[in-house]
């Protein structure tokens, strides 16, 4: 639905779900609540008007990201259909079904958050190394 009617992949979906929900942030916040790497899909949100940049008074090296007027209006329109999608699925299941999906779930995310929380933490959990040769990418 979002890639047909408003142009977003489900990475450009990701960062501006997480801009819409936690407020202006920076592109690292955006990579810390999201798996996408924030610089090309920010400039691709940026570019369709979804997404403002707007330096940090306090901190002039930091620059913020916001939803946009038009960005809001998508967000909300899309977070409302999921709604009703999600609440449709949830139809089939008894309470009992819907209570222990819901506590599977937050124990899920309480533990992927334990494991997952540094950079590179998969790597550790999966048994590879990071790859200390590659060059980082330096922030624009």
């Amino acid at each position: 639905m979002y890639r047909s009617k408003y142009g977003l992949r489900p990475s450009s979906w990701k960062a501006m779900a997480a801009i819409g929900r936690y407020g202006p942030m920076s592109a690292k916040e955006v990579s810390a609540h999201t798996t996408v790497e924030p610089d090309k899909v920010t400039d691709y949100l940026v570019e369709r008007g979804y997404v403002a940049r707007k330096q940090d008074v306090v901190d002039w090296r930091r620059v913020a990201l916001s939803l946009s007027l038009p960005g809001r209006a998508v967000y909300h329109e899309i977070e409302r259909v999921t709604r009703q999608v999600e609440l449709a699925l949830l139809e089939g299941l008894s309470r009992q079904e819907h209570d222990g999906l819901h506590a599977a779930l937050a124990k899920l995310e309480k533990r992927a958050s334990e494991l997952l929380s540094e950079r590179h933490a998969w790597r550790r959990v999966a048994g590879t190394k990071v790859d200390q040769k590659r060059p980082r990418k330096t922030l624009r």
